[in-house]
């Protein structure tokens, strides 16, 4: 029979040297050192450490305050939201006293109270810089004021919630106990009282959350490091760029070629080669996505404006989507939530839409697209144009990923480089560059544009997208998925316009290389081999 060694008791009465508080290995540090660490020298040393592949998160991401490393900057900002950062915050408040001071509070000198601090895990600062970088006209500072006020309303109104409570539960031991009648009445008149106080204060955070709420929905989504502050940074060039001037614009040749006809920004026809040249290039596409595992996906028209403004767009705003009304426009509230807007299939807001509310449990990443067409207003013109057209037959795409920047990451770079390669195969100069975030959407925090060239504009037109969102949109519209030990967390997505046909087409067309005996070539296997048999007047070389 074997016998086990006696274990020693460690934790009775006589063993509190052996207690773990007294043990050096796992010990943090106390507040008297996280207040030495929180000077500004300090601070700039913890902060940028060098790696160590010892500790989690090989010591790049380390919360000062609560003497912590983390495994990612996804993990450190959650770490920012707990109750146990907000308790350590609060600890920190009072600054640290001296030998001398507490003599004083003793009662050797003259006592001076302690002072309180502000300390602020995440400064506005960044967040200011992000709203002025995007050119959104909106005062950080005064709406932080505003929040901090209605967060007072708030805990004011939960403490007269606490002492109704208290209230009724005193009223309700007194009438068990058979009390004085008279007892009882008074503290029903104070309970009365409250209430109604309740009733003020709640009217008044119902007021105060009207001005206040719109306003926090309009702020942007944090940067990702690859976004260019300033200007554009190139990534990829197809081809050299087309020389020359063109006098005609891509609407006078096509009407000349009888394949394209422009009534307005609202309406145009494309006729003959036009229509091949639309339905060969969505069909091309539609074919490449499929054999790069994408599903195809059928979008509605409409959404509510509760998606399209939980995608970071004003619903109320008509140069944002197009606002669904009814003839007798008093019968409608214009600030309805459920409003319909037009914004087509081939946009963001369907996938949202159909996600919403909504937990996924398939396995990630989850790869669809959808073609048909996408609506936008704009700019009423005396002529019409492609480029500015407020309909257009569209390709969109949408990957739902899991809740981890490093996949999120990787996905962008393997679908960047895949509609790269869709976009060589038709034979068109383009280029691929980050755009800086004046030209972003503000539920965007990365956005990688693809554009052609213009002759006849002598500039560079963006013809498709792809745009990294991170949990942005997932917050605002409840957007989970189910991870494989059934917990359930944000989804990320990657997202982009494809390509849009109308655009496309308006670059072909004014570029004369791209027609043969008064014909537009197809953007197509077949023809352009027919395409590249031809003696053409320049050269171009790939990069």
């Amino acid at each position: 029979m074997l016998y086990m060694p006696y274990k020693r008791k460690k934790y009775h009465h006589g063993d509190t040297h052996l207690k773990k508080q007294w043990r050096t290995k796992r010990r943090k540090r106390d507040l008297d050192e996280i207040n030495e660490d929180m000077k500004v020298e300090n601070a700039q040393k913890l902060l940028n450490q060098e790696v160590d592949l010892d500790k989690p998160g090989f010591a790049q991401f380390y919360c000062i305050h609560c003497a912590r490393y983390f495994i990612d900057d996804h993990a450190l900002k959650d770490h920012f939201k707990t109750k146990v950062h907000k308790r350590r915050l609060k600890a920190l408040e009072l600054e640290p006293y001296t030998i001398e001071e507490s003599e004083r509070a003793a009662g050797k000198g003259s006592f001076e109270p302690a002072k309180k601090r502000k300390i602020e895990t995440q400064p506005i600062d960044e967040l200011e810089k992000n709203v002025a970088l995007r050119g959104i006209p909106l005062n950080v500072k005064s709406l932080k004021r505003m929040w901090d006020f209605q967060e007072g309303v708030r805990a004011n109104r939960n403490q007269l919630e606490d002492k109704r409570f208290e209230l009724a539960k005193a009223i309700k031991d007194l009438m068990s106990r058979g009390t004085d009648d008279v007892e009882v009445e008074k503290l029903k008149i104070l309970a009365q009282k409250v209430k109604r106080e309740i009733k003020v204060v709640t009217s008044s955070l119902w007021d105060l959350e009207n001005k206040v709420m719109p306003k926090l929905l309009s702020l942007p989504n944090v940067l990702h490091t690859r976004t260019p502050l300033k200007t554009e940074k190139i990534l990829h060039t197809y081809l050299d760029i087309p020389q020359g001037k063109q006098a005609l614009s891509h609407v006078d040749i096509g009407n000349s070629l009888g394949i394209l006809k422009v009534i307005g920004p609202l309406c145009y026809f494309l006729k003959n080669e036009g229509v091949k040249f639309e339905l060969g290039l969505v069909q091309y596409l539609a074919n490449y996505l499929r054999s790069k595992g994408f599903v195809q996906f059928s979008n509605p028209d409409f959404v509510k404006s509760l998606v399209v403004e939980g995608c970071g767009f004003d619903h109320e705003d008509p140069m944002m989507s197009f606002i669904l009304k009814r003839d007798n426009s008093d019968d409608v509230d214009e600030n309805n939530p459920n409003r319909l807007h037009l914004t087509g299939g081939a946009s963001i807001t369907p996938f949202c839409s159909y996600f919403a509310k909504h937990v996924l449990k398939d396995p990630l990443p989850v790869k669809l697209f959808a073609s048909g067409r996408s609506y936008s207003p704009s700019a009423l013109q005396i002529n019409g144009s492609l480029v500015k057209s407020c309909q257009a037959s569209a390709v969109q795409l949408f990957v739902a990923l899991s809740n981890c920047p490093n996949v999120e990451d990787t996905m962008f770079d393997d679908l960047l480089a895949d509609l790269i390669n869709a976009y060589e195969n038709l034979g068109y100069h383009f280029k691929v560059s980050y755009v800086p975030p004046s030209k972003m959407s503000s539920w965007e925090c990365l956005r990688a544009s693809f554009q052609m060239y213009s002759l006849f504009s002598q500039s560079y037109v963006e013809v498709g997208n792809l745009s990294m969102c991170s949990d942005f949109v997932s917050k605002r519209l409840l957007m989970y998925y189910q991870n494989p030990d059934k917990r359930v967390d944000f989804m990320r997505f990657v997202t982009g316009t494809v390509l849009s046909v109308p655009k496309v087409l308006a670059c072909v067309l004014e570029d004369p290389i791209n027609l043969h005996d008064g014909k537009l070539m197809l953007p197509l296997p077949a023809e352009r081999k027919k395409r590249e048999s031809v003696d053409l007047k320049r050269k171009r070389t790939k990069r």
